[in-house]
Parts: structure tokens; sequence; C-alpha cells
């Protein structure tokens, strides 16, 4: 599943790269940022499990405030790669990419609970070492269809000059 969704985002990135070449650089802050907070509550979730043999949904408040961390941990990532490396894109294209990040942390803090909640009936693994692999390679895959699918959206409104 990991190598099939690691496979399936490189098609997408390299079809990416070749209409949109400045969109390559925002890849990793979308993505590396939406698969390190899904690890984040896996990784509690696993704990909570196997202290207690059940997902603790009182989890649920960590939930909140990681998606709460979404905005301003992008915005600055965002902000330090406008510092390194200034590009002409505009406000609209900064709102999507919100709206994006948004998206993905949402679907991967969900996928989580169902994640680990069922590693241990479908593998009988620690959930843990079965759960932040596939979450990672969804928030890869996640964050660099949903970009492409917002500058594309834009792209077609006018509102985005492809660099």
């Amino acid at each position: 599943a990991v190598v099939s969704t690691q496979s399936t985002g490189r098609v997408i990135m390299s079809k990416v790269a070749e209409k949109y070449s400045g969109l390559m650089g925002f890849l990793p802050i979308i993505n590396g940022i939406g698969g390190n907070l899904a690890a984040i509550q896996a990784s509690r979730l696993s704990t909570s499990y196997n202290l207690y043999r059940r997902v603790d949904f009182s989890e649920a408040g960590t939930s909140l405030f990681l998606l709460l961390l979404v905005i301003p941990g992008h915005a600055v990532f965002l902000g330090a790669k406008q510092l390194l490396d200034p590009s002409t894109y505009n406000g609209y294209f900064f709102g999507a990419f919100a709206v994006a990040a948004l998206i993905q942390v949402s679907v991967l803090l969900v996928l989580c609970y169902l994640l680990v909640m069922l590693s241990p009936h479908l593998r009988n693994m620690d959930p843990d070492i079965y759960s932040i692999p596939i979450l990672t390679a969804l928030g890869d895959f996640l964050g660099t269809f949903l970009l492409t699918m917002a500058v594309t959206t834009l792209d077609n409104m006018g509102l985005f000059k492809a660099t």
C-alpha cells in the first residue's frame, strides 16, 4: 500500500513539475508538515492503545490542537521559503495552499484513528509500526494531489501565474 501510494504521488509530482515548475519547492512544506502532524497523533493513539488495549477518544482534543497548528505552522515555513527564495505568488495561491493543507491534515487525522484502531485486528501488529508509514505516504500523496488541484483550479480561473 505504501509503495503504490508513493508511486502514484511520484507520477502526480512529475506532471506538476512539467507544468508548474515553481510549485516543486512547496511540496516538501505541505507534505512534511501534514505527515508529521499525523505521525504525532498516530504515536499518541498507539501509546494509548498499547497501555489500555483501546483507542482513547479523549485524544480528539489533541487532534483539534494539531489541526489548529496547520495554518501557523505552514505560515512559518512559507515565510521562510519566501525569504530564501522570493516568488511572485499571490494571496490566492497562499489561500489555496492553506485550504489544501487543512483538508490534507483533516483527512490524515481521521485516517489516523481508523488505522490505529484497525491495525491490531487486521495484521495483529503494533499500531505505531503499521500506521505511521501508511499515514506519511498518504500525507505525501494527499498533499501533492490537493496542492495540484488547488493550483490547477486557480490557473483555470486565471488567478494563478504558472512559474
